[in-house]
C-alpha cells in the first residue's frame, strides 16, 4: 500500500501488480482549491488503484471531498459532496501520451515522481461543476443558503 501522507508519489515503486493508494490527503497545500471553494476540508479521501503498463502508470478509483461552494444562482454557500472519478495514465513521455488508451486522462510528469497533493487537487478541480446551483431552489428564498436571489431587471 502506498502512503497518502507522502509529498511525492515515486512512480518507480509501481509495478505490474496493482498498488493501493487509499486514505486521507491533506488539503493544506491545495491553494487553487481555496480560491474556488467556500469551505475546504482539512483532508480529502482517496481510494485509488495504480499499476504499471510498460512506461505508463494507470490510476483508477475516486477522490471524495465534502466542502462548500458558491451557488451561481443565489450566490450563497451551498454544500458540495464531490466524488471525482479518476481514470488516468501517468507518464514522463509525451510520445507515450499519444499511444495511450484514449479513455485515460493523460498526466505528464517530469522524471519519475508525481507531487501527490497537486495531482489530487488537479483531479478535484477538473471534476467541479461548471455552474454549481442549489438544486432545491425554485424561487424566493433559497432553502439552502437562506438568500433570495435578485431578479434581473427586464
Amino acid at each position: 500500500m502506498l502512503k497518502t501522507d507522502a509529498k511525492w508519489l515515486d512512480l518507480r515503486q509501481i509495478g505490474e501488480r496493482q498498488e493501493t493508494l487509499a486514505g486521507q490527503v491533506s488539503t493544506a497545500a491545495m491553494h487553487r482549491l481555496r480560491t474556488v471553494l467556500t469551505q475546504v476540508p482539512p483532508v480529502v479521501e482517496v481510494d485509488l488503484r495504480l499499476r504499471r503498463e510498460q512506461a505508463v502508470v494507470v490510476a483508477g478509483g475516486e477522490i471524495r471531498l465534502d466542502g462548500g461552494i458558491q451557488c451561481q444562482r443565489c450566490l450563497g454557500d451551498m454544500p458540495l459532496l464531490l466524488v471525482a472519478p479518476v481514470h488516468s495514465g501517468i507518464t514522463a513521455s509525451e510520445t507515450l501520451i499519444g499511444r495511450m488508451d484514449e479513455s485515460l486522462e493523460p498526466v505528464l510528469v517530469e522524471g519519475d515522481r508525481l507531487e501527490l497533493s497537486a495531482w489530487v487537487e488537479d483531479e478535484i478541480l477538473l471534476s467541479l461543476p461548471i455552474a454549481p446551483m442549489c438544486t432545491a431552489w425554485t424561487g424566493g428564498v433559497c432553502p439552502v443558503s437562506g438568500i433570495e436571489p435578485a431578479v434581473p431587471a427586464t
